[in-house]
């Protein structure tokens, strides 16, 4: 995508694991990729709600002697235009040249 275009788009990060990643790690985590990142996460409910609008799952795993688990979640990434309504769901296997066209579609307001 061209610069202009970049620069238009922010992108949401929503963690659904609020008990590691507090603000600050969030904050951390999103500044490594620049400043159109923002990490977001909440309580139980809020996640559950979220998730249920969107139809993606999470879930926990064992936690270990040292207290360690793994979080499962959905890899998709949900775009939406700039009145908050979702326009399309990219998932990691899309080719590239797919996703940066309809993103390109979807900033210019098409």
């Amino acid at each position: 995508m061209d610069e202009a275009a970049r620069d238009d788009i922010q992108v949401l990060f929503v963690s659904v694991d609020p008990r590691r990643d507090d603000a600050e790690t969030l904050r951390e985590y999103t500044d490594a990729f620049g400043p159109q990142f923002i990490g977001l996460t909440g309580d139980k409910a809020a996640l559950d709600e979220l998730t249920r609008r969107y139809r993606v799952t999470y879930g926990y795993g064992e936690e270990d002697s040292e207290g360690n688990y793994d979080v499962s979640h959905s890899s998709a990434v949900f775009a939406f235009n700039d009145q908050g309504e979702a326009r399309l769901l990219i998932r990691d296997s899309d080719p590239m040249e797919a996703v940066v066209a309809d993103l390109e579609r979807l900033a210019s307001g098409a």
